[in-house]
């Protein structure tokens, strides 16, 4: 199974395959990619066949599991089937039918786990940015000119943004502070006007919940005229405890948006 993998310059992760309609031929004579871009992508690229090879075993184990289950009840109804049959010819049935589920039950142990092999390069592109951070975004009514807002602040302030948007990841933009370990997986919202209530997808709920601290929502009001960020909040998932703990969309009021903004960067 072919993967796509992304290096950004703070890691490799891999990204849907529709993520390449967005690419245009450039006339720029691309290099080989350097030694640290091959190690990050070998690794996220093993990374992508163990976590698809659990995924396709655990399907396996569950089907395997059902086969075994329905072998017990087909042996169940079998033996009140003939137990009206002489003992001989009762013990005769019974020991052929346990050698054929013996053998059935063999079978399905040989398929229950999935076995990958290493990963193996294919090809590869390399990908210059094309847009400024005014041409981020996909709304061009409120979340090209929220994303755009975002990224300006967060260059202001000395972090350096990747835009995540076509990665299917749960958030919009990572940013991270040279020479610390200091991230920020952004999330934005956007809105012509005044602020709404926001909704969170539920990819994007399920990564608030699971990085935590790491995890930011900015929202922007007024990108028709002057955008300004008014909420820039960290770990909404944990901050906001009346949120759903399952993987579901969460719609958040305007009156929790509210107690989030704050001045602070």
């Amino acid at each position: 199974m072919p993967f796509l993998l992304r290096y950004s310059g703070a890691g490799a992760f891999p990204v849907a395959w529709e993520s390449v309609m967005n690419l245009a031929p450039s006339t720029v004579e691309a290099g080989r990619p350097p030694p640290a871009v091959r190690f990050e992508a070998d690794a996220a690229a093993r990374k992508a066949v163990n976590a698809e090879r659990a995924r396709l075993e655990a399907e396996q184990q569950a089907i395997t599991a059902k086969s075994r289950s329905d072998l017990d009840d087909i042996e169940r109804r079998y033996r009140r089937q003939i137990r009206q049959l002489p003992p001989g010819d009762r013990r005769a049935l019974s020991e052929r039918f346990a050698a054929t589920k013996a053998e059935r039950l063999a079978q399905l142990a040989l398929v229950d786990e999935v076995n990958g092999t290493a990963p193996r390069l294919l090809g590869w592109l390399q990908v210059q940015g094309g847009a400024r951070a005014a041409e981020l975004g996909r709304d061009p009514d409120s979340e090209r000119v929220a994303v755009a807002r975002a990224v300006l602040e967060l260059e202001e302030l000395g972090w350096l943004v990747d835009d995540r948007q076509t990665a299917g990841l749960g958030y919009d933009l990572f940013a991270r502070r040279p020479g610390t370990t200091d991230q920020r997986l952004v999330e934005v919202k956007g809105f012509a006007g005044n602020l709404g209530p926001v909704v969170l997808e539920q990819h994007e709920w399920a990564q608030a919940q699971q990085r935590g601290a790491d995890y930011w929502l900015y929202v922007v009001t007024d990108c028709a005229a002057a955008p300004r960020v008014v909420v820039r909040a960290q770990d909404p998932a944990g901050t906001l405890a009346e949120g759903p703990r399952l993987l579901e969309r969460f719609k958040i009021p305007v009156a929790q948006l509210r107690r989030l903004i704050e001045t602070s960067r």
